[in-house]
């Protein structure tokens, strides 16, 4: 389970993500983005080569790892390091 500090993070990230979209789908669509203090710090096609340089640059911070599509309005969860569609 995630920790208090960690929780707030991710939704700080969260919250830049939803808040960044638009510019996100005009540099990032079809990618996944990873975000940290409201910025996006990498990304790429394929989640997993994304996943393992987060980890090993960020190790356990609270990143925020979310596909980019065109639409806003579809439910993500937090899923062991990245946010997964449902």
């Amino acid at each position: 389970y995630l920790d208090e500090l960690q929780r707030v993070g991710i939704h700080a990230e969260t919250q830049a993500y939803w808040d960044m979209h638009p510019g996100l789908v005009q540099s990032y669509l079809g990618q996944y983005v990873a975000i940290y203090q409201g910025e996006v710090v990498d990304h790429d096609r394929d989640v997993s080569h994304l996943s393992q340089r987060v980890r090993k640059k960020f190790g356990t911070l609270p990143v925020l790892i979310a596909p980019v599509k065109p639409e806003i309005a579809y439910e993500i969860r937090w899923r062991g390091g990245r946010l997964e569609e449902s």
